[in-house]
């Protein structure tokens, strides 16, 4: 079964908030700044959506695919603003969520890096 990870980027905020992951409408977990979070997903069309009590994200509109892994970060639109410029913004504005590509699960980790070159 595919797995959506999502990632929150660590930013500027007085307190800490927990953004709400939504599956095609339904809450699927949460998320808090700096964590990752795997959720399994069926294949085929799913729109996820973050959202922080009245602000939210854009919808992205994801096909996901037997046995790969889609890769989302979230975080948001302000990283060293306070969250009082955000609400100027209005609520689709501030809570930024972008796709990051596929991998393939485990097997992909695997695989061993280059050693880099010491100076």
């Amino acid at each position: 079964m595919p797995n959506l990870v999502i990632r929150r980027e660590v930013g500027w905020e007085r307190k800490p908030t927990t953004y709400t992951i939504y599956v095609d409408g339904g809450t699927a977990g949460t998320i808090m700044q700096g964590q990752q979070v795997v959720l399994p997903v069926e294949p085929g069309r799913h729109s996820i959506v973050f959202r922080m009590g009245r602000y939210a994200s854009e919808a992205l509109d994801l096909s996901i695919v037997e046995g790969k892994n889609e890769l989302l970060e979230c975080g948001h639109e302000l990283k060293a603003v306070p969250s009082f410029f955000g609400k100027l913004l209005g609520p689709k504005s501030f809570i930024r969520a972008k796709r990051r590509g596929t991998s393939f699960g485990a097997e992909e980790r695997k695989v061993p890096r280059p050693d880099r070159p010491k100076f």
